[in-house]
């Protein structure tokens, strides 16, 4: 409520205080979505791992849902809360060129499935961060994609790549490891 209605602060919060909290909150919440992690932890590689536990379910189910066109489906929503958002955009590796902490509220992803005169299929993912935001279109900001129409196995290899799989094999795998200049391992 503090951000919609600043004024309605308590009397010992000064807005400095507030600011330098909600800064806290936004680190916080990228880290949470697996941002700024780039070096390891005890040899884990967290810049993976957290969008892999997060959006990997997420984004497998949507390309599900694409392939479902065949059987007729034209049209698959989902609604869901920041988190799952954050955790999608993670997945593809553009939620820190968006926006820092959490997206705000009624923040919406858009995502197309096109295809071409050749059969060729492509995506173009769209977003808009709250009311007050217009909805863009952000596939290029996804590495490998050039333009607004990102091929389909483009996005495949990143919804491969952080596929999770089997729950019992999941809970069973070691976690990805990387090796950094300041590792002991």
């Amino acid at each position: 409520q503090s951000i919609h209605f600043p004024s309605q602060l308590f009397s010992w919060c000064s807005m400095d205080l507030f600011n330098g909290v909600m800064e806290v909150y936004r680190v916080i919440d990228d880290l949470k979505a697996g941002v700024g992690l780039e070096e390891s932890v005890e040899g884990v590689d967290l810049s993976f791992e957290i969008p892999f536990i997060h959006g990997g379910y997420f984004t497998e189910m949507m390309r599900n849902a694409m392939k479902k066109r065949e059987e007729g489906v034209k049209y698959f929503a989902v609604s869901s809360h920041d988190v799952e958002v954050s955790a999608f955009l993670s997945v593809f590796r553009i939620k820190g060129r968006l926006y820092r902490g959490r997206p705000n509220f009624t923040s919406s992803i858009v995502v197309e499935l096109w295809t071409d005169e050749k059969g060729d299929e492509f995506i173009k993912v769209l977003f808009r961060n709250g009311g007050s935001d217009s909805l863009r279109v952000v596939t290029p900001l996804i590495d490998g994609c050039d333009g607004e129409y990102c091929p389909i196995d483009v996005i495949d290899m990143y919804i491969t790549r952080f596929r999770p799989g089997n729950l019992f094999e999941l809970c069973a795998r070691p976690l990805k490891t990387m090796k950094t200049r300041g590792s002991r391992h």
